[in-house]
């Protein structure tokens, strides 16, 4: 190689590196900057890739965060990405993660992973011949139960042993499983291409447009509320299934920004959240509000919502962070610190207060009038260390804004509660 062809290809490496950074760049400006969003992506972090699959926080507040490039370890301050070349994951491609107990569970397009006290097992079809390649959704059922949703049928882990349903041995007639999710009663929803599959002990019932109000039989997210709700989000519109009662949400009878369902959650306070192309959308069962990080369309894979309402999500071009509220992330130096929240559900009149201890001390909850005086001791007594939440209930209150002061005998905050009937 000559002298002149190393000076060329150096050259040609330099522009690519300032073409890289001018694209990122850009990618993150598209990005809403505000208090009720905070953007990860790899031009502002160590984040090897930016489209993110699935997002979960363990108990010690880490954030595991799967992507095209591999799994991301992130305590708050420290990123560590697992790959094929530095762990034993068998596929750099993540699809699924789940914590249960001391273990977390992970799915990729190449078989299942489990990581116990830094110890990792893997399970594909190399060493049991039931394993799928691609473990789309992993979740757990009442009984501790490990459930799969993989792209040759729905598999259970029952202590050691693992079962498979498909088309072989049940009644299923697509294998191809995409979405999962367990309801309050222990019953299994699963969704594919061609439909809604719904296992009650060893029944199992197939919903699809021809035999049920379902505006269309690709069923790629499902989630199941407090009350026991399904929530099934299709390429045609929004469901909403109690009791036997279909109801269906689109952009023609609601404000739904999109048709195309990728991604539900529920929370606390009876909202389902809807990722969509066209945005995040919250309904209270009334009301539906849009959060829009960007104003380009942009696929929103995964929601999931921690201890503080923050709602993470898995997008193609970044790992985004929402909070009406603002955006509150507690990280693991930070848990030193006393963390007070109060978040308002005006449509409910209930307000939930969390806090975090950094160790056992006397705790005082007190409500204030907007002129400072004293309504009320909302609680009062020693808590443990940890974080600790509970609901208040705002009926009795008149309309209007108020103070809720938390004092310990280190620290004292004040955040406002509003109400409105």
């Amino acid at each position: 190689m000559t002298k002149t062809v190393r000076k060329q290809i150096y050259i040609i490496k330099k522009m690519k590196t300032l073409f890289n950074i001018i694209i990122a760049f850009l990618v993150t400006s598209a990005f809403a900057q505000n208090n009720i969003w905070k953007v990860y992506n790899s031009a502002s972090t160590n984040l090897p890739d930016n489209k993110i699959t699935a997002v979960i926080i363990d108990k010690n507040n880490n954030k595991w965060i799967a992507s095209q490039e591999g799994l991301i370890l992130f305590d708050g301050s420290n990123w560590k990405t697992f790959t094929t070349k530095n762990s034993k994951l068998p596929s750099d491609k993540v699809l699924s993660i789940l914590e249960v107990n001391n273990s977390i569970w992970i799915g990729t397009s190449l078989g299942l992973v489990q990581i116990k006290e830094d110890k990792w097992r893997v399970y594909n079809a190399e060493n049991n011949s039931i394993f799928s390649k691609k473990i789309r959704k992993i979740v757990k059922d009442k009984k501790g139960n490990i459930w799969l949703a993989t792209e040759r049928g729905l598999v259970k882990q029952n202590k050691d042993e693992w079962i498979v349903f498909n088309k072989k041995n049940t009644n299923i007639k697509d294998d191809n499983f995409i979405s999962l999710a367990v309801d309050k009663e222990n019953n299994i929803w699963a969704g594919t291409n061609s439909g809604l599959i719904y296992i009650k002990e060893k029944e199992i019932i197939e919903y699809n447009s021809n035999n049920s109000p379902l505006p269309d039989n690709h069923i790629w997210s499902l989630a199941v509320d407090k009350h026991n709700i399904k929530w099934i989000g299709t390429k045609k519109g929004l469901v909403c299934l109690s009791t036997e009662n279909w109801k269906i949400f689109t952009d023609k009878n609601s404000d739904l920004p999109s048709n195309t369902i990728n991604s539900l959650a529920t929370d606390d306070y009876d909202r389902v959240w809807v990722g969509t192309q066209k945005g995040v959308s919250s309904f209270d069962g009334t009301e539906w509000k849009l959060y829009k990080a960007t104003k380009k369309k942009m696929n929103h894979y995964s929601i999931y919502i921690d201890e503080n309402d923050n709602k993470w999500i898995g997008t193609e071009k970044a790992l985004l962070v929402l909070n009406q509220d603002g955006v509150n992330i507690k990280t693991q130096q930070a848990e030193t610190e006393i963390d007070f929240k109060v978040t308002n559900n005006i449509s409910e009149n209930n307000t939930k207060l969390t806090y975090y201890l950094p160790q056992a001390t006397k705790v005082s909850i007190k409500l204030y009038t907007f002129q400072g005086k004293e309504i009320v001791t909302i609680f009062e007594e020693t808590n443990l260390k940890g974080q600790h939440q509970f609901y208040y209930n705002t009926k009795h209150l008149s309309n209007g804004t108020y103070f809720c002061q938390f004092r310990t005998d280190k620290s004292k905050q004040t955040q406002k509660i509003v109400v409105m009937k």
